[in-house]
């Protein structure tokens, strides 16, 4: 454990070595907590001195770790329930993100395929934080191209939608099992667990997604009023337009607890592309209501209201008719009153008296 310790400590001051210019503060690798070095395993160690060894040099990261764990057991053959898979993770995902070595893409390429397993789930849905609380999905001023930086953000938009792409198509998969179980009252309950812990994981993962697209466009601190440093009008443009097909897949999930975090999200996009934005949130609390009852939910209501009064006041030429044509916009927020007025909440019915703003 000793020489694992200081083997980690000179391949961080490798790493300030002037040979090689240091990387930007928003690319940074999670370290596990070197506070408690008595709960960091000896892999852990060696993975991050690793890391930091090929960020300075030739070094194929992939080649060291196997060469490393070899005489053991290649990764995926661990038990389901090993932690290795949450130390490895971190390690591949961001030395391929930040060199886009295919064989490191391999690995998490491996865990995305079984993104229902326990090993897998686990090791993604920290990623997710990791990718976000680095700056990954925000990296670049956006006025000038920056190789590096503009690289490596696409690859993390890559991992985002694949692994969202991957987790939605397994959930739609499990829901339908857990139907088939319940339609045919199946008494076969070890059966029953399996389906509904993979529909658990899968749905962790996509909620997971939308969350982490809430914090890192800002909307959570517009929210919170937190004190922190936004990103610019050009950073903020260019995360719609990154995240925009991304929103387009989650709002068709309708657990309640993600159209929430989708609705708030884009109320602080709404600017970037009023019509397209507008159409995308309405679309979210519709399949939202219909499965799960979005529209009885306490907290949803005051959410969809501020969202629609903002839209009323800084983007009402969308709701306005064209060559005759009522306008998509319009047709989508009448249906969105519809749901919240029968519902009961006079919030709603509020606003059906401001459509005639509309026209003003």
């Amino acid at each position: 454990m000793g020489m694992a310790c200081s083997i980690l400590f000179f391949s961080h001051r490798i790493l300030r070595c002037p040979a090689k210019p240091s990387l930007p503060n928003w690319f940074r690798i999670p370290v596990s907590n070197p506070v408690k070095p008595q709960c960091f395993s000896r892999l852990g160690w060696i993975l991050n001195s690793s890391h930091c060894l090929a960020n300075c040099s030739n070094i194929s990261l992939s080649k060291l770790i196997s060469t490393w764990i070899s005489k053991k057991s290649s990764p995926p053959d661990y038990a389901k329930d090993n932690h290795i898979h949450e130390t490895l993770a971190p390690t591949y995902l961001f030395h391929f993100l930040r060199t886009g070595d295919p064989d490191c893409w391999a690995f998490i390429a491996n865990l995305i395929a079984e993104c229902d397993s326990k090993r897998a789930s686990k090791a993604l849905l920290a990623q997710l934080h990791s990718c976000r609380g680095g700056g990954w999905l925000t990296a670049g001023g956006g006025v000038k191209h920056h190789a590096y930086a503009d690289d490596a953000r696409a690859r993390t938009w890559d991992f985002f939608s694949r692994l969202l792409a991957d987790a939605q198509t397994k959930l739609q998969l499990h829901r339908e099992a857990w139907d088939k179980f319940r339609k045919q009252d199946q008494t076969d309950k070890e059966a029953v667990k399996q389906v509904e812990e993979k529909m658990k994981r899968t749905l962790h993962l996509v909620d997971g997604v939308a969350m982490q697209l809430f914090f890192a466009s800002g909307a959570f601190d517009e929210k919170s009023n937190k004190d922190k440093v936004a990103l610019t009008w050009t950073q903020l443009y260019r995360f719609w337009n990154e995240a925009a097909p991304l929103f387009n897949a989650l709002v068709t999930e309708p657990h309640p607890h993600t159209a929430h975090q989708i609705v708030q999200n884009l109320y602080h996009l709404l600017p970037c592309s009023p019509a397209e934005v507008f159409l995308l949130a309405t679309k979210s609390i519709r399949n939202s209501a219909k499965e799960a009852r979005f529209q009885y939910e306490s907290l949803a209501v005051g959410d969809v209201v501020k969202f629609i009064q903002r839209a009323f006041a800084d983007h009402r030429d969308i709701f306005k008719s064209e060559a005759g044509k009522e306008s998509e916009c319009f047709t989508a927020l009448l249906e969105v009153l519809d749901l919240f007025v029968e519902a009961g909440w006079p919030e709603a019915r509020q606003l059906t008296h401001r459509l005639e703003e509309i026209y003003r």
